[in-house]
């Protein structure tokens, strides 16, 4: 490797994984997990900070304790595709999963088949609560068709205004020709 090359390759080592299991988590307001995601003396990988203002009802806030063993708590991506994803976990306690891909309320997440409630994570991100065991979450981009259908009825109502308009025109033409002729 040349240190002074034209290109440079980085490594973050603290990033933090894509899917990640916590056992410990705090449900905060908007506003606190603002201002705890931006205290330095926070750590991410600890805890999850779940979001109680977006209509859901998170698990009740847990700390932390001595018989935490991070090794008995797994998370693994099975399979990744832009709307889908699934994951699966282990665990010897509950658990939130944190899936640090952008939270949108048109994602939707099943554990072991059955609907689950999205939670907001960390202000932005995805998160599912997940009870001991083996599991199996998909999570699932299922947007409405609302926005089709508008696009649909709007690029209708164009198309006859303009053939009424259109319509009109020759209307307009004609009358004033017969008129002329008179």
């Amino acid at each position: 490797a040349k240190t002074n090359g034209a290109y440079a390759i980085f490594e973050n080592t603290g990033a933090l994984p894509r899917v990640q299991l916590h056992t410990q988590w705090e449900t905060v307001s908007d506003d606190q997990s603002l201002s705890q995601l931006a205290d330095l003396n926070w750590d991410p990988a600890s805890a999850v900070l779940l979001s109680a203002s977006v209509g859901t009802q998170p698990p009740p806030s847990v700390a932390p304790s001595a018989d935490d063993d991070p090794t008995g708590h797994t998370a693994k991506i099975v399979e990744y595709s832009p709307k889908h994803i699934k994951v699966a976990t282990q665990s010897t306690r509950s658990t939130v999963l944190l899936m640090n891909d952008r939270w949108h309320p048109d994602w939707k997440v099943e554990v072991d088949g059955e609907p689950a409630e999205l939670l907001r994570a960390n202000y932005i991100m995805r998160g599912v609560s997940l009870p001991p065991g083996t599991h199996e979450v998909n999570f699932q981009f299922a947007p409405t068709a609302l926005p089709l259908w508008l696009s649909v009825l709007a690029l209708c109502f164009s198309l006859g205004l303009i053939g009424l308009l259109t319509w009109q025109g020759r209307q307009a033409q004609h009358t004033l020709s017969t008129t002329n002729l008179d």
